[in-house]
C-alpha cells in the first residue's frame, strides 16, 4: 500500500557498522519527517542512546545472552525474561524526547520472580581473557584484588585451565612469552593462540579464521534447510567476494559485492554480503596488528582443520563408531552434527561452535581434521597405554597398544602378550560371565559337585565344601586362578580336569570319607562295577541288569547305609524294564509277571523263578548245563 511503502523498517544491533548505526540514530531530515520509522532494536536500544522520533516501544520482555558453564567450556546464547531495571529502560526509549507510550507483551503476573537487576556480567562470562590480562599485571589469585562482584570459583578454574593448555601460562601460573603475545590482540586468547601459532605460509587462512570466529555468521540458513557447519564454505565465500569486489580507491571504503549472492556462483549460496564485508575488515586490521608481535609457529599443522585446534584443542572431536554425524569431543563430552552435514563423512573434525545443549551439543562451525595431523599437534600430549582385551571370535586374550588424545582413541596395534599382563584376570572375568559354556564341565566334575552337595545336605555340620556354580563364581579367582598361569584362551581353559581341580578344595580326609559315603560304582552281586549316577534326581540312581543284582536280598545302600539307591534294573538290550527302591519287594511281586513278558522276548537270558536266591550272572545269558562227563 502507499502507507506501507512510507514505512522504513531499521534494524540496530552492535554488529552493524557505525554508519549503519548512526542512520537509525540522526534525525531525519524535515521532508522526510513524516516517514514512519519501525526500528528493531535489540539490547543496544537499553543504552543512554537517544533515538529521535520514538513515540512507542513495543517490549516483549525477552533478550538473548550468553551464558558460560564452566563445566563444558562453551558459552551458548539463551532467551531469558528481563529484569525489572530493563524494561524501565526499555519503556524509556517512548518518553525520551515526548510523550510516548510503551507496550509490554505480558501480563503483570509474569513479572513476578523476574529479577530487579542484571546478574553482573563476571558472574555467568567466560573469563579466560580477564585472567590473561590479569597474569600480564602478575595477579595469579584473584581474591588479591577488591572486586564488586569476585569472579566465580568455578569459571577461574576453568580459564586458567584452558590458558595453561593454550600454553599462555607456565605451571606456576606465570605468564609466558606467548601469553604477552596474545595480550596485544583483540581476541580471545583461543583465538589469540590460532593467530601466533600459525605457520607463515598460513597467516592469511589464519587470519581469516579469527576474523570468521570474531564476527557475526556470514552464512543465511535458508527456512527448513539446515545449513552447514563447515567453516571451509564460509573461507570460501570470503575469497570469493574478495575477487569479485569493486576495487577501492586509498583511503575509501571498500564496496562490497552484489547484494543478491544467489545469482552468482556456488560459492555465494546463502551467504551475506554485509557480513563478508565485515569479516574482511577484520581481518585486514588483524594483518596490521599481527606485525611485530611474537609470533611461535607450531610445527605439523597443514590445513585450516590444524590452525582451528590451536584454539579448540579441547574440540577435537572423532566419530562415533562410524555412527554418522555424531561425535565425541576430546574433553568427553558428545555432539552432534546438523541432519545431512557433508561434514558426517569425516572421520575428525575441530569445533569451534557449540550450541552446548542436552547430552549432545549440536555442531555450529567446525572444520574437519586429519589423524596423522591431530598426532602431530598433540604430540607432547598424547598417552601410549598398552591395553589388555577379549578377543571374542577368537576365544582368547589380546594385547594393543592404544594412542589416546584425552577421550579420544587416535590409533591401535596389536602386540605380542608379555609374561607381566593380566591375562588370567581377563580369562576369570570371561569365565565368570558364562561359567557353564567356558568350563570342561565333564560328567565326572558334575557327578563330583552332586556327591559334594549330598553329602553336604546330609552332613550340614561335616563341613563339607560349597561346590554350587554360585558360589564356585563368586571364589573363582581362588580355587581356579592358580591353575590359569601360562593359559591364554578358553581352548586353554577347557583342556584343564576340572574334576580334579575342584577335588582340591577338598582336604585328605575328606577325600576318603567321600569315596566312602558317596563312592562312583557300586559292586554288584556279580562282581561288576557300576557307577552310581548322583545327577538323576533326589536320589542317587544305579542303573544294572537285572541278572547282576539275581541273589541280592537289599536295596543297594550308600551314605553308610543311610540312603538307598533307586535301582534301574535294565533288559539284556540295556532298556530300563523296573525302577525300585525296594529290591526285596520287587523280587517277591511284580518280578513274575517281568520274568514272563521277558522270557518271550529274550528266551537265551536267564530268567529264573527265585530270584532272591538264584546265582547273579556278569552275562544274562542261561548258565551253561554240564555235558556228560563233566563234573
Amino acid at each position: 500500500s502507499d502507507r506501507g511503502s512510507a514505512v522504513a523498517i531499521l534494524p540496530l544491533h552492535g554488529a552493524l557498522s557505525l554508519a549503519e548505526q548512526e542512520q537509525v540514530l540522526r534525525r531525519p531530515p524535515a521532508p522526510k519527517m513524516a516517514a514512519s520509522r519501525v526500528i528493531l532494536a535489540t539490547d543496544l536500544a537499553e543504552t543512554s542512546l537517544t533515538i529521535p522520533g520514538i513515540g512507542a516501544v513495543v517490549d516483549s520482555g525477552l533478550t538473548r545472552k550468553p551464558r558460560f558453564a564452566p563445566a563444558s567450556g562453551l558459552t551458548r546464547l539463551v532467551t531469558l525474561p528481563i529484569p525489572l531495571a530493563s524494561a524501565d529502560q526499555r519503556a524509556g526509549r517512548a518518553g525520551r524526547l515526548g510523550p510516548g507510550v510503551c507496550y509490554r507483551l505480558w501480563t503483570p503476573a509474569r513479572e513476578v520472580g523476574r529479577p530487579a537487576h542484571r546478574t553482573p556480567e563476571i558472574l555467568q562470562s567466560d573469563l579466560a581473557g580477564l585472567a590473561l590480562e590479569l597474569a600480564l599485571w602478575g595477579v595469579r589469585d584473584p581474591t588479591d584484588l577488591g572486586w564488586l562482584q569476585p569472579p566465580p570459583r568455578p569459571a577461574w578454574e576453568q580459564a586458567i585451565a584452558l590458558l595453561k593448555r593454550l600454553e599462555a601460562l607456565d605451571a606456576a601460573w606465570h605468564i609466558t612469552r606467548l601469553g604477552r603475545a596474545m595480550t596485544g590482540l583483540p581476541l580471545h586468547p583461543r583465538l589469540a593462540a590460532l593467530l601466533l601459532g600459525a605457520p607463515a605460509p598460513l597467516t592469511g587462512t589464519a587470519v581469516d579464521l579469527c576474523a570468521l570466529l570474531s564476527e557475526r555468521d556470514p552464512h543465511l540458513s535458508r527456512p527448513g534447510e539446515p545449513g552447514t557447519a563447515d567453516l571451509e564454505t564460509r573461507l570460501i565465500a570470503l575469497t570469493a567476494w574478495r575477487t569479485r569486489r569493486e576495487p577501492s580507491d586509498s583511503g575509501r571504503a571498500r564496496q562490497p559485492a552484489p547484494a543478491h549472492p544467489s545469482n552468482e556462483g556456488p560459492e555465494w549460496q546463502d551467504m551475506d554480503p554485509r557480513r563478508l564485508a565485515a569479516v574482511d575488515r577484520a581481518a585486514t586490521q588483524l594483518h596490521r596488528l599481527l606485525k611485530g608481535l611474537a609470533r611461535e609457529p607450531r610445527p605439523g599443522i597443514a590445513s585450516a582443520g590444524g590452525l582451528l585446534a590451536l584454539a579448540y584443542p579441547d574440540r577435537i572431536a572423532q566419530r562415533r563408531d562410524d555412527r554418522e554425524a555424531r561425535y565425541r569431543l576430546a574433553q568427553g563430552t558428545g555432539a552432534i552434527l546438523p541432519a545431512g552435514d557433508p561434514l558426517a563423512a569425516q572421520p575428525y573434525l575441530v569445533v569451534a561452535s557449540l550450541d552446548g545443549l542436552g547430552r549432545e551439543g549440536q555442531i555450529q562451525l567446525a572444520l574437519p581434521i586429519a589423524r596423522d595431523e591431530i598426532l602431530a599437534l598433540a604430540e607432547h600430549q598424547l598417552r601410549h597405554e598398552r591395553v589388555m582385551t577379549w578377543d571374542e571370535a577368537r576365544e582368547a586374550t589380546s594385547a594393543q597398544e592404544v594412542v589416546r588424545f584425552e577421550a579420544l582413541t587416535l590409533n591401535t596395534r596389536p602386540v605380542p602378550l608379555q609374561a607381566s599382563d593380566p591375562v588370567p584376570e581377563l580369562l576369570l572375568a570371561r569365565i565368570s560371565r558364562d561359567p557353564a559354556q567356558a568350563l570342561p564341565w565333564g560328567p565326572e566334575a558334575r557327578q563330583l559337585q552332586a556327591r559334594v552337595a549330598l553329602l553336604r545336605q546330609m552332613e550340614p555340620e561335616a563341613g563339607w565344601p560349597d561346590l554350587c556354580e554360585a558360589r564356585l563364581v563368586a571364589d573363582l579367582a581362588d580355587w581356579l586362578g592358580p591353575w590359569l598361569a601360562g593359559k591364554r584362551g578358553l581352548a586353554d581353559v577347557r583342556g584343564l580336569d576340572l574334576a580334579a581341580i575342584l577335588a582340591e578344595r577338598l582336604d585328605w580326609p575328606q577325600r576318603q570319607r567321600l569315596d566312602q559315603e558317596a563312592p562312583t560304582h557300586l559292586l554288584t552281586p556279580a562282581s561288576t562295577r557300576r557307577p552310581i549316577d548322583y545327577l538323576a534326581g533326589d536320589t542317587p540312581l544305579l542303573a544294572v541288569p537285572l541278572q547282576e543284582m539275581l541273589g541280592a536280598r537289599e536295596t543297594p545302600r550308600i551314605a553308610g547305609g543311610r540312603m538307598p539307591l533307586l535301582v534301574q534294573l535294565l533288559s539284556p538290550a540295556r532298556r530300563p524294564i523296573q525302577l525300585t527302591r525296594d529290591l526285596p519287594g520287587f523280587w517277591a511281586g511284580s518280578y513274575a509277571a517281568v520274568r514272563k513278558e521277558m522270557r518271550g522276548r529274550y528266551p537265551k537270558h536267564h530268567w529264573p523263578e527265585d530270584p532272591a536266591n538264584a546265582a547273579p550272572l556278569a552275562r544274562s545269558l542261561k548258565p551253561r548245563s554240564p555235558r556228560k562227563g563233566e563234573d
